[in-house]
Parts: structure tokens; sequence; C-alpha cells
């Protein structure tokens, strides 16, 4: 992998999705915490979904699983119509007094951002993917661009890849509501950067000198531009949407399961019968199944109106969490590719 600090004009926003397993969720940092990283480029959206299958274990029985696919960041998909009729029918479900614009489906696909790290609490170095949400992206980026406050024609801290960051997770019980609403993060520069005050404002858009190492400078130390350059993490390929094909082809190898539960035991889909009758129209396969009747059932499929989006899919990633993978560096004492050819991104 290679280490790049893209900026601003290839904006988050312009990064496509896709799915990846092994990631860090910032949602999960411990509270009060300060947990120390080493970014590695610039953290990129996707929008994911998960949904409910089930998988075949190795001594022939079926359990419940879920499975993970990338969605394109602008356009609707088969997942998007299946939660937005499954949203539907929770509104129509709704307990009085409930205001329809908090009714999501389960199935409702989630952005988040991810950008390869190295995880300081790792005995080696190894390069790993970090999963945020904006808020955090948005400290990121007033980090990286903060100005010394005694030179104005420098940054207070430099590029994000120059030097260690601090997440930490705090709760707020006074914003009420349910955990995730009370959480929030924190970010902050590690003391002893000697890169504060060094590097010019002007880095925000032609990023590192062409040639710059970052060995030599003391971005990084020799074990660190190694474990880089072995990295298999490719950000770019994780974080690629699906095509339809590719999302009908993971849907008929891994079908959507209609009486799946959710972790509290409650039905994932509101009226999974219903919804059947208007996934009918999409051409993919679906199954009954739950861990405890083991019977199934398997939807009769009826072409789709040619207006539909009609997906046809190849193997999708797995629905376990994603696994990094940064882009490569030449050889152990190659420069992080950080010939940063792309400006400092944000």
């Amino acid at each position: 992998m290679q280490i790049g600090v893209t900026t601003r004009e290839r904006l988050i926003d312009k990064a496509q999705a896709g799915a990846y397993s092994d990631v860090i969720s910032v949602s999960k940092l411990e509270y009060d915490k300060p947990f120390r990283f080493r970014l590695l480029d610039v953290p990129h959206k996707v929008r994911r979904v998960f949904y409910p299958t089930v998988r075949q274990e190795d001594d022939g029985t079926t359990k419940s699983s879920w499975n993970a696919v990338n969605l394109p960041l602008d356009q609707k998909t088969v997942f998007d119509f299946i939660a937005a009729a499954d949203k539907k029918m929770k509104i129509e479900n709704l307990p009085e007094g409930t205001d329809p614009k908090t009714v999501r489906s389960n199935l409702e696909p989630s952005a988040r951002y991810v950008v390869p790290v190295l995880d300081r609490r790792d005995a080696e170095p190894t390069v790993k993917l970090l999963e945020m949400g904006w808020s955090v992206v948005e400290q990121l980026k007033d980090l990286q661009e903060a100005v010394d406050p005694e030179d104005n024609t420098m940054l207070a801290d430099g590029l994000l890849t120059l030097f260690d960051i601090t997440i930490t997770a705090k709760k707020d019980t006074r914003r009420g509501g349910l955990e995730w609403h009370q959480r929030y993060y924190t970010i902050g520069s590690v003391r002893g950067n000697k890169f504060a005050g060094r590097i010019p404002v002007t880095a925000l858009e032609t990023s590192v000198p062409e040639g710059f190492d970052y060995v030599e400078s003391g971005a990084f130390t020799q074990e660190e531009m190694e474990a880089v350059g072995k990295s298999t993490v490719d950000i770019e390929k994780e974080t690629t949407p699906a095509s339809q094909q590719e999302m009908v082809a993971a849907l008929e190898e891994f079908p959507m399961n209609l009486a799946a539960v959710d972790r509290d035991g409650d039905p994932f889909f509101v009226d999974s019968q219903r919804l059947l009758e208007h996934i009918k129209q999409f051409e993919i396969r679906t199954i009954e199944y739950s861990d405890q009747e083991t019977t199934t059932a398997k939807a009769e499929l009826t072409p789709a109106p040619a207006e539909q989006p009609k997906p046809a899919v190849k193997e999708q990633p797995k629905p376990a969490p994603p696994k990094p993978a940064p882009p490569k560096a030449e050889k152990a004492e190659a420069k992080p590719s950080g010939s940063l050819k792309s400006k400092p991104a944000w």
C-alpha cells in the first residue's frame, strides 16, 4: 500500500463505496480513553447495507447470517427500494403520536467513512481500516487545516499522515435519547509532533514535495514503512461499489431471509409477507428461515418490470466486518508511497 494524502479536490464525498472486512469502528471505542492512530490516507465514504441471509456451515448445517454489500453513493439500488417499502409498512403501523420522520427500515443503507491506519495499540505495526462517521471526519479536517497561531503561513500540526492523532469517545447524558445520541468524540494531535509549525499551508493543495523521505524525515520508522509496503490493504478496491448485476448475484448466492430477527429478537422486517409481494418484481431470490424452525421457503420469482432496477449479481463479500487493505509501497526503504502524488485530500 502507499501512503497518500489527497487534497480537498478529491473530497471525501467523491470516494465510492464497497464492502470490506476487519475494521476498527470508533463507535466501539471505550469511553474516556484516548486511542492513538496514524492515518495513511484521507477517509473514503462508503454506503453499505447489511442484510439477513443464511450460510452453510462446514458440518453441513444451515445458520442465520448476514451479508454486506457496498452501494453507489448517488444511485438507488434494489436494496433502497426494498428498504423504502419496509419503511412505508412500518409507518402504516406506527403507534399514535409517533413521528414518521423517526422511522427507519432495518435494511436502510448507512454511510460511513473508512481510512487505512496504524493502530498504536499493536505491538508490531499493522495496517488496519478505521471506520468513522462524519462528525469525526469533520474534526480531522479542522485539525489538518488549523493554522499556526504564530505564523499564519504554516499549519499548526501539519498533514495528517505525518503525525499521530488521538480519538476519545465521550458521553453526554444531557442529550437524552438512546446511547448513540449521547455519544460524541474529541480529536487531538499527540504531543511531540515534530512537524508542528513546519508544514506550509500550501501543502493542503500541493501535498508533500516529490520524493519526500518519510523515514529520514522522522514521520515513520523503517519498521512502519515496511509494514505499509507489505500490507495488502487496497482502500480503492475495498471501497468500490457493487454493480446492479453484482448485487443481484449476491442476492442469488446469499438470498435475503425474510424471517430474520434483529438483535432484540424482533422481526427484522415489519411484514415479510407483504414485503415478499413487493420483492417479486425484482427477480431476486428470498427465503424464510429461522435457527429454531429449520423449514425454508423460496419466493416465487416473476419478471421485473422494465423500469425497475434488475440486479444480477456475482459473488459478493461476506457479511463479516471487513479487513483493511492499504496501497503497496515499493520496498522496505521505499517512501510511504507518500510521494503523495495526489494533493492532501479534504
